[in-house]
């Protein structure tokens, strides 16, 4: 679900041309989100079923080489489309651990318009579409290969049908 919603982000972006930086930002976020919960969901399936003490313990890479050695994955980072991984999680990491920046010394003031320009912070210039794009080519890549690697039995971006529950019980 995590992976479906970044996807309709990113979609509706490429179709609301004025409001795409705040929608291309939050699809960027949600890759690391859908590669953490995918990470969260083979530890706890195919390593042991105490994975929720482990996760809790461990870092992003840590869980991603555990996760790879547990399934037989040969981890390269070096190479497409894990050289990535560590992009995609600095970038939520500068979001989520979003921090003040002195800036003084950066501000240009523009006479013709009476105004400030302000630098972009790191975070922001990457986010664009084509930027954006690439997060979820590669989130997917990476989902894809644990999984068929993982011998999963399910599909790693779940599906659009409803779950029922009984509520009887």
């Amino acid at each position: 679900m995590l992976y479906k919603t970044s996807v309709y982000m990113f979609e509706d972006a490429r179709k609301n041309k004025n409001d795409c930086f705040y929608l291309y930002l939050a699809s960027m976020v949600f890759c690391a989100f859908s590669i953490e919960a995918f990470l969260n969901h083979l530890g706890k399936n195919k390593i042991t079923p105490n994975w929720d003490e482990i996760e809790k313990n461990q870092c992003i890479n840590e869980k991603l080489a555990l996760a790879c050695k547990n399934i037989g994955y040969v981890l390269n980072k070096q190479e497409k489309p894990f050289n990535f991984f560590n992009t995609i999680f600095d970038f939520r990491d500068e979001i989520v651990h979003g921090k003040t920046e002195i800036i003084s010394n950066k501000v240009k003031f523009i006479k013709e318009n009476n105004r400030f320009l302000l630098p972009k912070a790191k975070w922001e210039s990457m986010v664009t579409q084509q930027m954006c794009e690439k997060f979820i080519n590669q989130t997917k890549n990476m989902i894809e290969i644990l999984s068929k690697k993982s011998n999963l039995d399910e599909e790693p971006f779940g599906s659009d049908k409803i779950a029922l529950v009984d509520t009887n019980e």
